[in-house]
């Protein structure tokens, strides 16, 4: 009797380890996908950062003055 019981737990225990790691993993995924889905427009505004000084860099290098930077 004993042993059914011992083989019943290590059975009960091996599904509701699978199934513990099979929410986890759905877990995980779901974070996961999420977390793709904000950063899309954080590499938007990144890439609009990096674009700024390139508009401030033709436009000092279109002044009059002495000390500006020429540019090509």
């Amino acid at each position: 009797m004993m042993y059914m019981i011992k083989v019943n737990m290590l059975f009960a225990a091996g599904v509701f380890a699978l199934a513990g790691l099979f929410i986890l993993a759905l877990f995980a995924w779901t974070e996961a996908a999420k977390y793709a889905h904000q950063l899309q427009p954080m590499r938007r505004l990144v890439a609009a950062a990096r674009r700024a000084p390139l508009a401030i860099s033709r436009v000092n290098s279109r002044s009059d003055h002495a000390n500006s930077l020429r540019v090509a």
